[in-house]
């Protein structure tokens, strides 16, 4: 870390273009300056269901992420991974965004398109009809959606805090982008840590509370059909 900072802090001393984008720092002093969007806490599976006394030892440590990318720096299209969702907050610098939706067409694309042996030669965004571009600023924050495809460029030096998340409002989306990458031979080390059992901790708390809805419901037409 110390030789990256030398190198982010002295362009003219640079012989590489480097991108840092996987530094997660929820185990260091960082984390306690950063809070997450308070919605993103809100919804975050992980906030909601991880049993907390895991916390000490293991937990999918996707939440928060410092990324630090120099002029020039580009990301080819992906989808995050496991569907997750992102929180994106710029704090210096600026980065330009290339979204394309995650249509049931669009997929298709992406998964032959990351199979391909050709796949470095193919720029995705000319396979598709609609490419939105986003630029942000410093002081903005982003929300990816599930399984949004998208690129990233950057034009000057950026520093960027975000983070992963799975939520309950596009489950069938974030199970498909899962089979993508079982599909299309993802390694384990590049896929959302824990998926499963994330997964399965969200499948019991939403059994119980259809098991309490039903209940409900049938009290409601025992009354009915009672009086």
């Amino acid at each position: 870390m110390n030789q990256f900072a030398h190198y982010f802090k002295h362009p003219e001393l640079r012989t590489r273009t480097l991108n840092v984008i996987s530094l997660e720092f929820s185990e260091s002093k960082l984390a306690s300056l950063v809070v997450r969007p308070r919605f993103v806490r809100q919804i975050d599976w992980i906030d909601l269901f991880w049993p907390k006394k895991s916390y000490e030892g293991y937990y999918p440590k996707v939440q928060l992420y410092c990324l630090m990318s120099v002029a020039g720096c580009y990301t080819d299209f992906h989808i995050d991974f496991g569907g997750s969702s992102v929180y994106y907050h710029l704090i210096s610098g600026e980065k330009k965004f290339y979204f394309i939706a995650p249509t049931p067409d669009n997929l298709k694309k992406y998964e032959k398109w990351t199979s391909s042996p050709d796949q470095c030669d193919v720029f995705f965004a000319d396979l598709v009809n609609e490419v939105f571009e986003c630029r942000l600023t410093p002081g903005e924050t982003l929300i990816i959606p599930t399984g949004w495809i998208h690129a990233v460029y950057t034009p000057i030096d950026s520093i960027v805090i975000g983070g992963n998340f799975l939520h309950g409002f596009s489950i069938p989306l974030q199970i498909k982008v899962d089979e993508i990458e079982i599909q299309t031979r993802v390694p384990e080390k590049y896929r959302f840590p824990y998926y499963f059992k994330v997964m399965w901790y969200a499948a019991e708390y939403y059994l119980g509370r259809m098991r309490g809805f039903f209940f409900f419901i049938s009290i409601i037409f025992f009354c009915y059909f009672k009086f």
